[in-house]
């Protein structure tokens, strides 16, 4: 067993959090990865998605190479093809749909979910230069957009849930996903009413009112 190299990095997930977190490295490979206790929101806690971030990178059925489907669609039946193969057929797709229907017959759908911006606004320019639709936001973030343009306010300010009564979750768990949240929850006031319960607001995910 070698040296244990700690590593500061962030959750790369579309999330509005942006949690820090800690890598545990050894020998070139992460064995753990746990909250970066100074982050002013989560403080230490990650969610149940990435906390065993590493057991999903080293998965031994991690899909690492382009496979191209040879069988009837669901039947998953596929076959490992080559990085050149695979953009040749997918360059090709696209010059057929360009050709035939015109470029804006292209509709790209898609948003952050586990890349990081440069990944995300290398996709952007290559539609741009292709002259794809250009889809406002995503099909997700449009329907924020249309609340917002009937005056509903999107969101909150985070900080103010401490002084929440009531916290009406819905279509949502916190705990999985969004970890700012309930961290927050747990902050001065509410902290103390959870310890009078008995529960420990410091425990991993949250203490047992918020589970």
């Amino acid at each position: 067993m070698g040296d244990v190299q700690l590593v500061k990095g962030s959750c790369p997930l579309d999330c509005q959090d942006t949690c820090s977190w800690v890598a545990h490295v050894e020998d070139g490979r992460v064995v753990k990865v746990v909250g970066a206790k100074e982050h002013p929101f989560t403080r230490g806690i990650l969610c149940a998605k990435v906390k065993d971030y590493e057991q999903r990178t080293y998965a031994p059925d991690r899909l690492l190479h382009p496979l191209a489907r040879v069988g009837d669609k669901g039947s998953a039946e596929f076959e490992r093809i080559t990085w050149e193969e695979a953009v040749g057929r997918i360059a090709d797709r696209f010059g057929n749909i360009v050709d035939d229907f015109g470029a804006e017959a292209l509709m790209p759908l898609f948003f952050l979910g586990s890349l990081g911006a440069v990944q995300h606004d290398a996709l952007r320019r290559l539609f741009h230069v292709l002259g794809a639709s250009r889809p406002t936001g995503s099909v997700c973030a449009q329907a924020g957009n249309a609340l917002a343009a009937e005056g509903h306010p999107r969101g909150f300010d985070p900080e103010e849930i401490v002084d929440a009564q009531l916290i009406l979750v819905w279509g949502g768990e916190p705990a999985d996903d969004c970890a700012s949240s309930l961290a927050l929850h747990h902050s001065g006031a509410q902290a103390a009413r959870c310890a009078h319960r008995g529960h420990r607001p410091d425990s991993y995910p949250y203490c047992e009112c918020c589970r």
